[in-house]
């Protein structure tokens, strides 16, 4: 067991680089600043464990057929979302219709293969592969598919979803001023525990404000503005191992990034300038 106990209570404000498009999973496509808001709301089926195996969450476990093209997946029971609404197969199942049309599910269901959801038992989901696919648990604890929101409310009002997202979380959206915060409290009735049997989450609230500038967005940690924040740079990350007070917990990615540029139109139609 860890050292020390964490304690009950207090909120955290968290810096992102930029706002996120949208927060509806099966739809709005993430970079980083957008995973953290709805990692918050949404829970996953599947978590990876610090082995890289992929271990019960929101599921209890996946069991594939022998030839990788079914995949049986058992839900925790007690789970209910942010509405009072129990977490169940048909939410699965609902959430499948709405993943078949969404933007940013598309590409994760042509990869992992999937062909059909189907509840074969109040907390049992079989899922139908077009192929084989070892790797499918992997989309199961990723938002776009693996991510659990309640499809009743987002088939009502998709646009209003996105303002008001409603999960299985450990926080709840309270308020969301776009490009300027979006506020969250604790989910009361959240299931998880710590390693002492305490219900979480440990904070009473999060607000995340979109910080473009990383020269401010750092400003904001060290002048205690904000207790936490999100970065990708590295001269970000070097500016802030010399600050005084600051916890980093770093990983190593597999992050890229790009820009385009319309060559028909000046500057960019010169050779030159693109060179």
């Amino acid at each position: 067991l860890p050292a020390v106990i964490p304690s009950f209570g207090g909120t955290a404000t968290i810096g992102l680089e930029a706002e996120a498009v949208g927060l509806r999973p099966w739809e709005d496509t993430c970079s980083s600043p957008c995973y953290n808001i709805m990692r918050a709301v949404f829970d996953t089926f599947l978590e990876q464990d610090s082995t890289g195996a992929y271990v019960g969450n929101a599921a209890v476990s996946v069991t594939p057929s022998d030839d990788l093209t079914s995949w049986t997946m058992v839900l925790r029971d007690g789970i209910t979302f942010h509405n009072g609404v129990a977490f169940n197969a048909q939410t699965v199942v609902d959430m499948w219709v709405l993943h078949q049309t969404g933007s940013a599910a598309a590409g994760h269901i042509r990869a992992s293969k999937l062909a059909n959801v189907e509840a074969t038992g109040d907390m049992e989901v079989t899922y139908t592969l077009s192929a084989a696919n070892s790797a499918f648990p992997s989309f199961l604890s990723r938002l776009y598919i693996g991510g659990i929101f309640e499809p009743g409310a987002a088939a009502a009002d998709s646009d209003a979803f996105s303002l008001a997202p409603v999960g299985t979380g450990a926080f709840m959206v309270e308020s969301r001023d776009i490009d300027n915060e979006t506020l969250m409290v604790r989910n009361p009735n959240y299931w998880k525990t710590d390693v002492w049997g305490r219900q979480l989450p440990y904070l009473d609230g999060i607000a995340f404000r979109p910080i473009p500038d990383e020269t401010t967005r750092l400003a904001s940690l060290t002048s205690g503005t904000t207790t936490g924040m999100q970065s990708l740079r590295q001269a970000t990350i070097r500016d802030a191992r010399m600050a005084d007070g600051i916890t980093l917990y770093e990983f190593q990615g597999n992050n890229s990034g790009g820009g385009h540029f319309n060559v028909n139109m000046a500057p960019y139609d010169d050779l030159r300038v693109r060179r």
